[in-house]
């Protein structure tokens, strides 16, 4: 190779040189470039983070404004609720006698001089008002007080599971500013007998409170009690009605020596007992007094009748019929009562020689002994024991619906001519508080609002046997009668082994139902036959029965 081509060689070597260096140092400095670009974006990046105004401080400012805006919107709703709440706490709302959806029942109506009623063991709303408690008894708090609260008034529970006796749920329960006798609601409602019905095995009933415009069931296999409706013949009223208050024990006597200024219990005996209440004589419904016994039907007719007057309570009291009877039975075998468990039996009396028996009392149990021993606070009707002879197993049921007093009800099975039967249709006046006018009872066999008169075909003259008629009745329901007992005469055909009947003591004279059953220290039978189901015959001088009223009319 020549010097020329040489030279010209090692020039294009110098010159690549060159240009790879030039290469290698465009790509330094765009190396540190970028590195300058990256150090000056994390620099701005790290400030939008963690900077004054930061997305860091940002973010937790926002959070702050959230949680205060969360806390503003948590107060408001609890200022709504707390009005919402004012606003229910209102008579209207829960009184009346109209249907409340909110509640799901025909709501209470308080007639004149009554009040409402509930307990409480002196805890406290936010409102200044008493809870309501299941358990104490140990405050009564009523409706004129500034102190009651609407809300917890009543509460009809529903059970949920199978037998469960919680003995959660609270009747309405109202009290006379007159004499002090208590009442408890039944709502109006349609049944069905889903197992049992005509057996002596206690079955299910499943209740569903309904709007008194509810006239027809929409419910397939459901009936409307006819306690509630116009059915006369069946125990209705003349009118649909959404519910009903039923005296919360058996009745009492009181009398008066000083013109009403005091009034005391009176152990009825004998020679005592069959009379009418007038200013010096009354009937009450009160707890651990002695019940009203030894008083016939008429008497026990008449003075039913007499008590709205008498008491000033502008309602339609009467003496109870076995529809009314059947209302409270099946309300408390159902959901909203002892949810199919038995209630314990009032198994007092004071001595062998008069039977004299206490309200509200009981041991507890459900197939016992009678006792004599009235010192025991747990028998009492605020007791332990006492309260699980309540409709509902606490303080704010019915009480002595088994044992106490035979009782009877307004229905009448026979149409002899017995004197008992005469005496009650033919003897008995009552004032209709509609129109003031006196009428008497009706002749033949129809039906009223105040008695209900059983079908019967024609067994002669006097014919006051039930066993005669027990078949005649199996359309009448909603009685616990012929729906809730297999035969007659029966001392367990009943549901719960209630009584269908004395077997041994049938007869042709006695007209009218009795109910309930009565616990006797020597009558073994009776000690297990008690019970709400448990129905017999009767006209003579048992007891003094149950009130029933209607203050929505």
């Amino acid at each position: 190779m020549n010097k020329k081509h040489e030279s010209l060689e090692a020039v294009h070597t110098h010159t690549h040189t060159n240009d790879l260096r030039k290469e290698s140092g465009i790509t330094l400095v765009a190396l540190v470039v970028t590195i300058v670009v990256l150090l000056i974006l994390a620099g701005v990046t790290i400030n939008l983070v963690v900077g004054q105004n930061g997305l860091i401080n940002r973010a937790k400012e926002a959070a702050q404004k959230t949680k205060n805006a969360t806390e503003s919107e948590m107060q408001g709703m609890d200022d709504l609720a707390t009005q919402l709440a004012a606003l229910s706490n209102t008579r209207s709302v829960f009184e009346g006698g109209n249907w409340n959806s909110t509640l799901g029942i025909c709501t209470p109506k308080l007639g004149n001089n009554m009040v409402g009623v509930y307990w409480s063991d002196g805890s406290k709303n936010d409102n200044g008002t008493y809870k309501a408690s299941l358990t104490s008894t140990e405050m009564e708090i009523t409706s004129d007080q500034e102190c009651f609260s609407w809300n917890d008034w009543y509460n009809y529970r529903a059970e949920t599971t199978e037998k469960l006796d919680s003995k959660q749920s609270r009747w309405a329960n109202a009290k006379s500013t007159v004499d002090g006798s208590y009442f408890v609601w039944i709502p109006r409602y349609e049944y069905k007998i889903l197992r049992g019905e005509h057996t002596s095995t206690a079955g299910k009933i499943d209740v569903q409170f309904i709007n008194n415009n509810i006239t027809t069931s929409t419910k397939e296999g459901y009936k409307v009690h006819p306690a509630f409706t116009t059915n006369l013949a069946l125990g209705g009223w003349d009118k649909e009605i959404s519910g009903i208050w039923v005296a919360k024990y058996e009745m009492s006597m009181e009398q008066t020596t000083d013109n009403g200024k005091s009034w005391n219990n009176i152990e009825v005996t004998s020679n005592m007992g069959n009379k009418a209440i007038n200013k010096i004589v009354r009937a009450v419904s009160k707890p651990s007094q002695y019940a009203w016994n030894y008083i016939d039907i008429s008497n026990c007719f008449s003075n039913s009748l007499n008590y709205s007057t008498l008491q000033l309570t502008g309602s339609n009291s009467h003496l109870m019929k076995n529809s009314e009877w059947g209302a409270v039975a099946y309300l408390t075998h159902s959901k909203y009562g002892r949810n199919k468990n038995e209630i314990a039996v009032n198994n007092y009396y004071k001595d062998k020689d008069n039977q004299a028996k206490l309200t509200g009392f009981s041991t507890g149990l459900t197939n016992t002994k009678s006792v004599n021993d009235k010192s025991d606070e747990n028998n009492k009707y605020n007791g332990k024991n006492g309260m699980l002879s309540s409709t509902t197993g606490n303080i704010y049921g019915i009480y002595d619906m088994s044992g106490g007093n035979w009782e009877y009800v307004s229905g009448i099975y026979s149409m002899g001519g017995s004197g008992n039967l005469n005496s009650l249709y033919d003897n008995v006046q009552y004032r209709l508080q509609e129109n003031g006018v006196l009428n008497k009872l009706p002749n033949n066999n129809d039906s009223t609002k105040y008695v209900t008169v059983y079908p019967t075909t024609d067994k002669g003259k006097d014919d006051a046997n039930m066993v005669l008629h027990y078949e005649d009745w199996k359309n009448m329901y909603g009685d616990a009668i012929y729906e809730t007992s297999e035969k007659v005469p029966s001392i367990n055909g009943a549901w719960n082994n209630d009584l269908a009947v004395d077997e041994n003591y049938q007869n042709t004279y006695y007209p009218a139902f009795m109910r309930g059953g009565s616990s006797f220290d020597d009558f073994s039978d009776h000690k297990s036959s008690t019970g709400v189901f448990a129905f017999d015959e009767g006209g003579s001088r048992y007891s003094y029965v149950r009130i029933s009223n209607n203050t929505n009319l």
